[in-house]
């Protein structure tokens, strides 16, 4: 998932700068070279293992620069206490704003019918996530079955905090 994520993103930002590109000749008065001396460059291929390594380097690249504050080339605590405050208010913002967008009938909890319309990947888990059985998902049990769910990946991808 993260691949398609990466290869769509990408593929966006090479659509815009071939797009960008003929506006910002005409808007500099610059020519364009004509097509025929333009060189034919392969569409990239968003699977192949250098373009992901790429995109992840630039990925890096621009997240270390964004945490770095002070452009120092390190990051220190407060910097990343800092960044990781903002983040976390922001995937807060986030999840909120989704869950308000799912709850179809306003009354601050998902029922069954909106899970399956809205977040299908949860629905089949609607009855674990349920954890006080009345029927209807609040935030904070949606909240709490997603840290289930990541904890449960971590202890599969890591097998040092396996007991």
């Amino acid at each position: 998932m993260k691949k398609s994520l990466i290869g769509a993103f990408i593929a966006t930002s090479a659509t815009f700068l071939g797009l960008a590109s003929p506006v910002s000749f005409a808007q500099t008065g610059m020519p364009q070279p004509p097509a025929a001396q333009q060189p034919a460059s392969p569409a990239p291929d968003f699977n192949d293992a250098r373009d992901q390594r790429t995109a992840l380097k630039w990925y890096l690249q621009r997240t270390f620069e964004a945490v770095d504050t002070n452009h120092d080339g390190v990051i220190d605590r407060k910097e990343w206490a800092a960044f990781q405050e903002k983040d976390l208010a922001r995937r807060r913002a986030a999840f909120e704003r989704h869950f308000k967008a799912d709850d179809k009938n306003g009354d601050g909890t998902l029922s069954r019918a909106e899970v399956q319309a809205s977040e299908p990947w949860l629905a089949p888990h609607f009855d674990q996530a349920d954890l006080n059985h009345d029927g209807q998902l609040s935030q904070e049990e949606v909240r709490a079955y997603i840290r289930k769910l990541r904890h449960e990946e971590y202890a599969l991808d890591n097998p040092a905090s396996k007991p």
